[in-house]
């Protein structure tokens, strides 16, 4: 398992080194500016989107404030190394996807979904570009695996709150989170 989890990432952190230099336009161009208005203290920053160009809230705040932590690290507003950073994402959503499929199926389906997921070409990009997806998709994942670690626990409410949590956090990262909570209700009910 750690050796498929050392390729994904070393198979992610390619991608970045061989599109380093890529320009951020369009969604990423707005993130990487929200997440330096945030590293810089001055919160959500002026839009094309609110009426008289005042703040917007048409992005969830999560995933700028993440970039904006990274930001404050770097010194500066860094696309790149962020993309860097989201390589351990990336990673991370490929040990949960084999880990939610080893709960459900046996050690052996999680160790084929675990290779799959480490070099599946639309989970590979997903998580070296900077869209709020990178952060969502571990995110849900980890709510995902909670909930199911709740029903096998003999203190499943402790994983229903870390549930609820990540739930949160999966919200405030894409509002469509939301379409989560009844499949992870229903298997914390059950």
């Amino acid at each position: 398992a750690w050796a498929l989890l050392a390729d994904a990432l070393v198979l992610r952190l390619a991608v970045v080194v061989a599109t380093f230099d890529t320009p951020t336009t369009l969604d990423p161009a707005d993130f990487s500016r929200n997440g330096w208005s945030f590293a810089q203290g001055h919160g959500v920053p002026p839009s094309n989107r609110a009426p008289a160009g005042g703040p917007s809230a048409f992005r969830p705040p999560a995933y700028p404030v993440f970039l904006g932590n990274v930001y404050a690290v770097v010194g500066r507003e860094a696309p790149a190394i962020a993309r860097l950073v989201q390589t351990v994402l990336g990673t991370l959503a490929v040990g949960l996807i084999g880990l939610i499929a080893a709960r459900i199926w046996g050690r052996r389906v999680g160790m084929l979904a675990l290779g799959i997921a480490a070099i599946a070409p639309p989970l590979v990009i997903l998580s070296t570009a900077l869209v709020s997806e990178a952060l969502f998709v571990p995110v849900m994942l980890a709510a995902v695996l909670a909930a199911l670690e709740a029903r096998r626990s003999s203190r499943p409410l402790r994983w229903a709150i870390v549930t609820g949590v990540l739930l949160g956090v999966a919200e405030l990262t894409r509002t469509n989170a939301l379409v989560l909570l009844p499949a992870l209700g229903l298997a914390l009910w059950t």
